[in-house]
Order: structure tokens, then sequence, then C-alpha cells
């Protein structure tokens, strides 16, 4: 099974250079110093006009934590109605409960925006009470119920061992 290289990058040179290195897809990300938020839509028209991989652009307001009030919920589902008409190719999302949970009741609200594309979970899985449970029971994709494709791992972080062997257990889609 081939391998697929995912960056994450910032600006339109770092997008092109990780096309030129072999990267199959993009994670497209601003302050990538504070996590990662959602990009400007001129990043994202420059980026897409940049290179010829599929372009997912990550959608959080602020850095900081990943339990988000109504008013930004709102404002994340604008930036995906926004990225949509821009051409993104997929979507990087994350919201949680202040339990450590899938905020299922957000997560749903902001689905029903992206569309048919792909979906991922974004690095708040790492920080998920119990990640195995929330892939068994799933996060809806057409709202109605499905499962997420795609669960993010964050890399570099001093919990980077550990945290890769319980990804390792998770099914392979799911990575």
């Amino acid at each position: 099974m081939p391998v697929l290289v995912e960056a994450c990058v910032d600006s339109v040179i770092s997008a092109v250079a990780a096309e030129r290195g072999g990267a199959g897809r993009l994670e497209l990300c601003d302050n990538l110093f504070d996590g990662g938020t959602t990009p400007s839509a001129g990043m994202i028209s420059a980026v897409k006009a940049a290179v010829r991989i599929p372009v997912f652009v990550i959608v959080r307001p602020r850095g900081g934590g990943f339990v988000y009030t109504q008013e930004e919920v709102g404002v994340m589902r604008l930036d995906i109605e926004a990225a949509r008409m821009l051409g993104a190719d997929g979507f990087v999302v994350g919201v949680l409960t202040r339990d450590a949970r899938i905020d299922v009741e957000q997560l749903r609200a902001l689905m029903q925006h992206t569309g048919a594309g792909p979906v991922t979970f974004h690095r708040a899985f790492a920080l998920l009470r119990n990640q195995q449970d929330a892939l068994e029971t799933g996060v809806p994709d057409d709202p109605k119920e499905a499962q997420f494709k795609r669960a993010g791992e964050e890399t570099g972080s001093s919990k980077k061992k550990k945290k890769k062997d319980e990804v390792a257990e998770l099914p392979p889609e799911a990575v």
C-alpha cells in the first residue's frame, strides 16, 4: 500500500516546495506556530492556482483549545463555504467538548457545509478522552450517519511516541 505524504503548509512557496518534494496532499493553514488556523481566502486561491495536488483547508478560527462558542462555529461555517467556493478539495476540522469528547452537535453543523468532499478530524483527535470509542461510534460525514475517513495526529510533540503507539492501534483508515 503506497504511503500518501501530506504536508502542512502556510504559504504558496511552502506549498510548491512540498509538491516538488513529493507530497501528495496539502493541509493549508495559517499561524502554524499556534497549531494552525484558517488561511485567508487569498491564500487559498493562490495555493490552488500554484499546485496540482489536493488542498485540504484547516477550519479553525483561533489558536488555543478546541472548545468553541456558537459564534465561533458560525465563523467556521462561513469559512467552509468560502473555501468551497475557492476550490478546496477537503477540510480539516475538530471540535471538542469541555470533557474531551467530540462535540457531535457542533461537528454536524460544520459538516453540513463541507459538501461531499473528504473531511479529516485534525490534531484535536490526540486530545480525545477515548480515541477508539470516538472511531467506533463515528461522527457523521453526511450529518445523518457515517464515519470520518481520517484522523490527524500532531507530530513533534513530547507525547509523540505514546500517541504514535495509540494511533497504530486504530484502524488503518483512521490514520
